[in-house]
């Protein structure tokens, strides 16, 4: 017994089976990650010198609810979080992928 997909798309049906519906979604997945990728980090700036030293950080006697308070309230790490998510998943479904791809070749 497989598992089919069936899509119907302007009058045409398009059966897929459970392997090529993974593929596709990993495809688009893959097209979506370069978007933000484009869209979110596209004016980086990058320092010349690396040898700078901050000095403006400084030592806090915050408590750990302040300082959680400002990470989470902090767009850049949500961003970053974001970015991190969206490159794990893409990892897991190409893991999957190079495990199936024999099967999806043979099929």
């Amino acid at each position: 017994m497989t598992i089919d997909t069936v899509i119907t798309v302007n009058g045409k049906t398009y059966v897929l089976s459970a392997y090529r519906m993974v593929f596709l979604i990993g495809f688009f997945l893959t097209i979506f990650s370069f978007l933000v990728t484009f869209i979110l980090y596209k004016n980086i700036d990058v320092e010349e010198n690396h040898s700078v030293v901050r000095t403006d950080y400084q030592k806090t006697n915050d408590s750990i609810c302040t300082l959680w308070y400002d990470v989470l309230t902090d767009r850049n790490f949500w961003k970053y979080l974001f970015f991190a998510l969206i490159t794990i998943g893409m990892k897991m479904i190409f893991n999957m992928l190079s495990l199936i791809i024999p099967k999806i070749l043979t099929y």
